[in-house]
């Protein structure tokens, strides 16, 4: 096996501390009183704490707080499955966007309510997502739509909506 490049070496070193450092913190999260103790300084925005439950983390990294918050996060939620969107492209020519238009009046004239239609809000790209169905498909076809592959969550797990710079000043 060959050397390892030394600026490689500084890289793998500073993961193995972040690895390390989580290891530890996670081995004092592992039970229920302390776990509890997470979620409630986290549930009031208790920064002190937070700071205490986290304090142990020996890591010297700006941002520890956040990055600690963070890890915790993705820790809480739990995964239920891989779901595929398409948009609308948004850089189609004038010819595409008269064919947009020519499939959308055909496809809202054969449906009184075009429910095929509707599209939902992707909050964090602000992107139109146009639901499986006849519609898609025939923009598909015609290629006018981008598709991409998202892990969606369970809402159920996810820490309560408040900004960590309440638990991270």
């Amino acid at each position: 096996m060959e050397k390892c490049d030394s600026n490689l070496d500084e890289l793998y070193q500073d993961l193995a501390d972040r690895f390390g450092a989580l290891g530890r913190l996670f081995s004092q999260l592992n039970s229920p009183k302390a776990t509890q103790e997470l979620l409630n300084s986290l549930s009031a925005g208790d920064a002190a704490a937070f700071d205490r439950l986290i304090d142990r983390v020996e890591l010297p990294l700006l941002g520890k707080c956040f990055w600690v918050r963070e890890i915790i996060e993705r820790v809480v939620v739990t995964p239920t499955g891989l779901v595929t969107e398409c948009w609308l492209r948004d850089n189609l020519t004038p010819t595409e966007r008269s064919l947009y238009y020519s499939i959308a009046f055909r496809h809202s004239r054969t449906t009184p309510i075009a429910k095929s239609m509707e599209v939902t809000l992707q909050l964090y790209t602000g992107r139109l997502i146009i639901p499986p169905g006849a519609f898609l498909d025939e923009l598909k076809a015609n290629g006018l739509v981008t598709c991409g592959t998202r892990m969606t969550y369970d809402t159920s797990t996810t820490l309560p909506p408040g900004r960590p710079e309440r638990v991270c000043v």
